[in-house]
């Protein structure tokens, strides 16, 4: 992937990140668009991911982990053949 494509990625991924305020009751704030596109309502999942975190819509959550677990295997081969693991 070339610089350009590289920034262009970025752009894409990290556009819409907003630094954002914890509440005096220690609650992290999330703008109503970022709760909108992510359609969070009143169950979500936190998950760590090495230096950050995801918040997901529970039922998306649960769709997702189902989809990687049946692809466990593929995902390892692949990871080992470019030396992750």
């Amino acid at each position: 992937m070339g610089q350009a494509d590289s920034r262009a990625f970025n752009r894409f991924l990290l556009g819409g990140a907003v630094e954002t305020e914890i509440d005096t009751n220690g609650r992290i704030l999330i703008p109503d668009f970022l709760k909108d596109f992510a359609q969070l309502d009143s169950r979500v999942i936190v998950a760590g991911m090495h230096n950050r975190i995801e918040i997901w819509n529970e039922k998306e959550w649960k769709k997702y982990t189902s989809t990687v677990e049946g692809k466990a295997d593929q995902l390892a081969e692949k990871l080992g053949d470019i030396g992750m693991i």
